[in-house]
């Protein structure tokens, strides 16, 4: 990528103004966007029943 194609820093306020209008989800860190992958079902599964039992040990 050549120093012209390269994105430069973002504040919060234009992140978050950029994000509501934005048809995918990214994360914001130290002034740089990073698109985030999106999450499948069996992730999900496996997420919730990490919490589950965790919850469940209290």
């Amino acid at each position: 990528m050549s120093a012209a194609e390269q994105p430069g820093f973002v504040t919060v306020e234009e992140y978050l103004a950029a994000e509501e209008k934005a048809a995918t989800k990214s994360e914001y860190k130290d002034g740089w966007i990073r698109a985030m992958s999106g999450s499948i079902l069996r992730h999900n599964d496996i997420a919730g029943n990490c919490f589950a039992s965790l919850h469940a040990w209290q």
